[in-house]
């Protein structure tokens, strides 16, 4: 038995020294930053877990979230779906603080990472490797394989801007193990075979438990890579099965999260594909964060300004030593074959080469160079493949096993002559591939501290009902105003559960546009915090609250505090805002207010700039009505609403997409003397 568990237990600590050697300094400062850029989405998540946290000890329901959105709330059915993002965090902070929770977690997942390669490399190479491997090199080219994963550039990436769920991997690894095992053809009775199914198909479900897209970026190219080894119908049988239970598995935690998606109107989408593609150069651009290559020119161009998603460098010794392993390996080839396969799906939808996309001219027309996944994010389910890049986390997969291959033929090679230079040697290997694979000279980490000020929000007699943060439209304030909340644990007016605040513009744009005391005080607003770093209009926002509410009642160099003055005054009435450009190419708003169902009146000069053109005008995207404009002419119409808050949207009917040839222009239109007001009687 203490041999049997030499192997785990060396290997775990060469993980945990690995882990805390490429995040560094994160070990340093485990109660005082967090891992991650600060834009990425560690805060938000640490809210969630926060508020997860707040429920169960207040007895409520953990997947509704009353202070966000104030004072509809949110469904947080979403974070049901990803156990391994949140779950070990909400029990770590009953015993640690918050802070220190996260980080050990992010930790704890690199580690597992790469034990469980480990642990599968060594079972693979033991199993099916028809060579004399002995068995020190087999250990050593685990141990190789387990590193080289966790600190695998396109993991290293991911939690640099705080995805910790989707680096959850382990699971996949062990997914993958277990569906080999399964479809191996070797004998065993029903009740086993049932057993191994059953298990292959929980760790099926538990791969997605990071996240809900893992299911295309790895799950699914490791199941076809099974697939294609599935060679006898017996083991095709068994893969079925496999996928089938693991699917009826994963049911109890995707539908509930799917149902909430469309109760918020925020379905799936592949907007971004071709901005979160990876470059054709990628696996081979090294960081230049990375001081070996910080001189280096073309990765800065490939990577862009942050080498986050994007990150695919597969690195100089693994590469060597696959090449070794498809010459002296056959089982190394199939592995090759899949790790091609995903990384040109992990390109995108256009080909993308130095950070540009490649165009191409086909009698006189120009064009881009279009690639397979481009047909797979308009296949029904799929269209989750967003971020193409993410495809790397199954070639690093892969990557790790062929490494192990050829690392076990040089080093059983060296057994054989000169048994004490094997361990040496996997030193010297180990010393190699981190220094190449580094991806952070030091990693990206967010102090941590809160103004004591933000603590003290709810600390008064009369508590406040809810914080309006601003700009109210800016992702990266509604991240940061997700994390105050931990503090000051007040309501927000925004906040989201993933992406992006669902608050209706309109109401945002009205309260933070005219600060009306009326507005603020029907919305519930009784703070108002100002972060200064997004204030981009020249410091406008932070001079009309100065002017609005007088002398802060915090301020740093980050954030500005008002506290909202009591209102006792008649309730709001209809307040319009009009952000429509007087020149306009796309698409323009009026937010208003209505205390009561009605009607208003919209009017405009509108002049075609440079040829006939048509408006179209719809009310919370209901389209009210189509106007052709050729020349110049008065538009008027009457838009019925009912109370609340609503978007009148001015747009062309065909919008400008930009002049791809010389000599042509953007049609457009010119809106004057805008109204739009209830009139005293109907029409």
């Amino acid at each position: 038995m203490i041999r049997k568990l030499t192997f785990p237990l060396l290997a775990a600590l060469a993980m945990l020294a690995a882990a805390v050697l490429a995040t560094w300094p994160l070990a340093a400062q485990l109660d005082s930053h967090l891992i991650g850029h600060p834009f990425g989405d560690t805060t938000e998540y640490l809210r969630h877990i926060w508020a997860l946290g707040q429920a169960l000890l207040a007895g409520r329901d953990p997947f509704f979230q009353p202070d966000l959105l104030y004072p509809a709330g949110l469904d947080g059915a979403w974070l049901w779906s990803l156990p391994l993002q949140s779950f070990p965090q909400v029990v770590l902070q009953f015993v640690m603080p918050l802070t220190a929770a996260h980080n050990l977690t992010a930790l704890g997942i690199l580690t597992l990472n790469g034990l469980t390669m480990a642990c599968f490399v060594r079972w693979l190479l033991r199993h099916e490797v028809r060579f004399a491997a002995t068995g020190r090199a087999v250990d050593a080219a685990a141990l190789l394989a387990g590193v080289s994963f966790t600190i695998a550039p396109s993991v290293m990436g991911q939690l640099g801007i705080g995805h910790t769920g989707v680096i959850s991997l382990y699971p996949a690894v062990g997914f993958l193990w277990a569906l080999l095992r399964l479809i191996a053809p070797r004998p065993r009775t029903r009740r086993a075979l049932a057993g191994e199914i059953a298990l292959t198909g929980a760790l099926f479900a538990a791969s997605l438990w990071g996240s809900l897209t893992l299911l295309v970026y790895v799950t699914a190219p490791l199941a076809v890579f099974a697939l294609i080894r599935a060679y006898q119908a017996r083991a095709l049988l068994r893969w079925a099965a496999a996928c089938i239970v693991g699917g009826l598995f994963t049911l109890p935690f995707v539908l509930p999260a799917l149902g909430a998606a469309e109760r918020a109107g925020d379905g799936f989408t592949s907007e971004g594909a071709v901005t979160f593609s990876a470059d054709l150069l990628a696996v081979v651009s090294p960081s230049f964060n990375n001081p070996l290559y910080a001189n280096f020119t073309y990765n800065r161009a490939v990577l862009g300004i942050d080498p986050f998603e994007g990150a695919a460098y597969l690195g100089i010794l693994p590469m060597l030593l696959g090449i070794l392993a498809l010459f002296r390996v056959k089982q190394a080839r199939l592995w090759a074959l899949m790790i091609a396969l995903v990384w040109l799906f992990s390109l995108g939808p256009l080909l993308k080469v130095l950070g540009n996309l490649v165009s191409v001219t086909l009698d006189g027309y120009p064009g881009y160079v279009s690639l397979p996944h481009a047909l797979l994010s308009q296949l029904p389910g799929l269209d989750i493949a967003r971020t193409p890049a993410r495809f790397n986390l199954a070639v690093s997969i892969g990557m790790a096993v062929v490494l192990a291959y050829g690392a076990c033929v040089a080093l059983t090679w060296l057994s054989r002559r000169q048994t004490r230079l094997v361990g040496p040697a996997t030193a010297l290997l180990l010393l190699a591939i981190g220094l190449d694979l580094r991806w952070f000279a030091a990693f990206p980490m967010i102090p941590a501290d809160i103004p004591l000020a933000v603590t003290a929000l709810s600390d008064h007699d009369e508590r406040a009902r809810a914080v309006f943060n601003v700009p109210w439209d800016h992702p990266l304030v509604d991240k940061e105003a997700m994390y105050l909340q931990t503090e000051h644990t007040l309501p927000l007016i925004g906040g989201h559960i993933a992406r992006q605040t669902p608050l209706n513009p309109a109401k945002g744009a009205l309260l933070q546009g005219t600060l009306q005391a009326d507005l603020l005080h029907e919305a519930g607003v009784d703070v108002i915090i100002l972060h200064r770093n997004w204030d981009d209009d020249a410091g406008a926002l932070e001079a009309a609250l100065r002017a609005r509410f007088g002398q802060p009642y915090h301020e740093d160099e980050a954030l500005l505090i008002f506290r909202v003055p009591a209102y006792s005054g008649p309730a709001a009435g209809f307040v319009a805002l009009s952000q429509i450009p007087e020149r306009l190419t796309n698409t323009g708003d009026l937010y208003f207010y209505a205390p009561a169902p009605g009607g208003a009146l919209f009017s405009a000069d509108v002049r075609a700039l440079p040829s006939p053109s048509t408006l179209v005008l719809s009310l919370d995207g209901v389209v009210l009505g189509s106007f052709p404009i050729n020349g110049a002419a008065q538009v008027t119409l009457w838009v019925p609403f009912e109370a609340g808050y609503h978007t009148l949207t001015a747009a062309l009917e065909a919008p400008c997409a930009g002049a791809p040839f010389d000599g042509l222009a953007c049609a457009a239109l010119e809106l004057t003397n805008i109204t739009f007001a209830p009139p005293e009687a109907a029409p």
